[in-house]
């Protein structure tokens, strides 16, 4: 879990981005596996919608 705030100490940050790229490479490997072109048309709409609202 990321931390944010006060919280953040020196050295924090690296442990933040290292997770960040676990999670990315975790979510690209499971979508590499999905053969379901609803799904993946589900799940780009979704990623899209999310960016929309939030910016990310």
């Amino acid at each position: 879990m990321m931390t944010v705030g006060k919280e953040v100490q020196t050295g924090s940050l690296e442990k933040i981005s290292e997770d960040i790229f676990d999670y990315r490479k975790l979510i690209i490997e499971m979508i590499e596996k999905i053969d379901n072109q609803a799904f993946l048309h589900f799940t780009y709409n979704l990623l899209n919608s999310f960016k929309k609202k939030w910016g990310i």
